[in-house]
């Protein structure tokens, strides 16, 4: 979000107001929101390159990737799961394969 649009974002929720409570309620939401989308932009590499993202996995565990690492990397089943854990991570209702249709 780029800022201009979040300081009006922020300017309507807020009412302009000079309460203490709006500006840390402010400040909350942007901190939130950041969080978010860190965990998005992460997520979105992680499609972008999936084997290097079960490469990752793999040695934060202590292993090593496997011959059948890149059909598995590449398969729709995992992408799929790096975007689902990223939506559950923000709080975020995966949208169901039927839902989509």
């Amino acid at each position: 979000m780029t800022r201009p649009l979040w300081d009006m974002l922020l300017s309507e929720l807020v009412g302009g107001s000079d309460d203490p409570d709006a500006g840390r309620l402010a400040n909350e939401i942007e901190r939130d929101v950041n969080a978010r989308l860190r965990v998005m932009e992460e997520a979105l590499k992680d499609v972008c390159n999936p084997l290097a993202a079960l490469r990752r996995d793999a040695e934060a565990k202590g292993a090593k990737l496997s011959g059948m690492a890149y059909e598995i990397a590449n398969s729709l089943s995992y992408v799929q799961g790096i975007a689902r854990a990223a939506l559950e991570r923000t709080s975020v209702t995966p949208v169901s394969i039927e839902q989509s249709k």
